[in-house]
């Protein structure tokens, strides 16, 4: 991007004071502009593109009005900011938030465990949606982590099996499986809690009664039983 934007500032000292029809600066935006869109072709390069489209826009804005003017100070600090950004832009995704595959593998497990266990201490203290919007997804977690997963190049990596890999993706998948069974099952019965202590309230004392029946009438049979085997044996 910055080797682009040196290209605009060589021809916006060097060619744009040349111009003097309108085609000639029509022809010069779109020769730019197709290139800038053709040489960044691929989807990850779309903020290249459109930082180029608007760096060709900003630095050709004096020379688009009826009485061109050529600022070479602008246009260098033009060049500068957008410098500065670029370099900013390439420590965040190489620093902060890598996008080498390994990066984002380590990175999307760490999520996956975060996610996890804030939505098991929700439901925990008897919450079921998440803490907030940005909590992550564990399912979307480990199909993010699977992909990143398979554009690592394991041959730099011999002492990493594959399978080891695939058998932990497979399980974080059949923890989110359960997680999701038990929460479809834990959210109803979390709503009827007081309805299922008023249950076993009922049940508990409904029990009590028979109890306390049967209880004096089995002492009964046993002082019957205590007496029949005194007598007989006295008799014998």
């Amino acid at each position: 991007m910055v080797g682009w934007s040196v290209i605009m500032l060589a021809q916006y000292v060097f060619i744009m004071p040349l111009f003097t029809e309108v085609w000639q600066l029509a022809a010069f935006y779109f020769v730019n502009t197709f290139a800038i869109w053709y040489i960044f072709a691929q989807p990850q390069q779309l903020l290249m593109r459109l930082l180029g489209a608007q760096h060709l826009v900003l630095m050709t804005n004096g020379a688009m009005q009826l009485t061109p003017r050529f600022d070479i100070q602008q246009a260098l600090l033009q060049l500068l900011l957008i410098g500065v950004s670029m370099f900013v832009i390439f420590l965040v995704n190489h620093g902060l938030f890598s996008g080498q595959a390994e990066h984002v593998f380590i990175r999307q497990l760490r999520y996956f465990r975060t996610g996890l266990n804030a939505r098991l201490q929700r439901l925990a203290k008897g919450k079921a949606q998440p803490l907030c919007f940005m909590t992550p997804v564990p399912l979307r977690s480990v199909a993010q982590a699977e992909m990143a997963f398979s554009r690592i190049n394991l041959a730099i990596y011999p002492d990493v099996e594959a399978a080891q890999i695939h058998t932990m993706l497979a399980q974080a998948y059949r923890v989110c499986l359960h997680y999701r069974a038990f929460e479809d099952s834990y959210q109803p019965g979390w709503h009827n809690r007081h309805r299922i202590k008023r249950l076993l309230r009922r049940s508990s004392a409904s029990l009590k009664m028979p109890c306390r029946h049967w209880q004096p009438a089995c002492h009964h049979r046993q002082r019957q039983r205590l007496t029949y085997c005194l007598i007989t044996r006295s008799n014998v």
